[in-house]
């Protein structure tokens, strides 16, 4: 028995009879045996090098997300106060903090979540922040943007955003 592997096959095509008359196909019949070996070794390192360098790409590849998620969901500051846009009456003053606020209560007739995210500054936002206002109120569900020291009217009620 020998240590190495040998590999044997013969080349042939099921057209060969059909052309033969008119195309000569010039295959041989059996491949020679002893041409030059080809010999491939490679190293890449123990699997537990190899266990390593995954959790560390995998450990790395999750901070980028985190950092990345973190980054355009800004920190909230100032008061979001909700108005009656008919009196002009303030009937609620909430204080933003952290990444998510929800809002409720206060005379308030419904209720909300306030995220915050980052946007391209502008002439109408120069702080570069936007707050999403996902407000309910009854069985309706209304959602909108307002920029950092701006207003808007949604669901019958008025929010303006205060800085600090």
């Amino acid at each position: 028995m020998t240590d190495r592997p040998t590999v044997t096959g013969v080349v042939s095509s099921p057209w060969a009879s059909a052309l033969a008359p008119d195309i000569a196909l010039a295959t041989p019949g059996a491949l020679p045996a002893g041409g030059p070996a080809v010999v491939t070794t490679s190293r890449v390192g123990t699997w537990r090098a190899q266990v390593g360098v995954t959790v560390v790409a995998l450990l790395l590849l999750g901070f980028v997300i985190v950092m990345t998620y973190l980054r355009r969901r800004a920190v909230q500051s100032g008061t979001l106060v909700a108005v009656s846009p008919i009196t002009g009456e303030e009937s609620a003053a909430f204080r933003l903090r952290g990444r998510t606020t929800r809002v409720a209560g206060q005379h308030l007739p419904g209720e909300g979540l306030i995220v915050a995210r980052r946007v391209p500054r502008g002439f109408d936002n120069a702080d570069g922040v936007e707050y999403r206002i996902r407000y309910r109120q009854l069985d309706r569900t209304h959602t909108n943007s307002l920029p950092a020291r701006g207003t808007v009217l949604i669901g019958g009620v008025a929010f303006e955003h205060r800085p600090d």
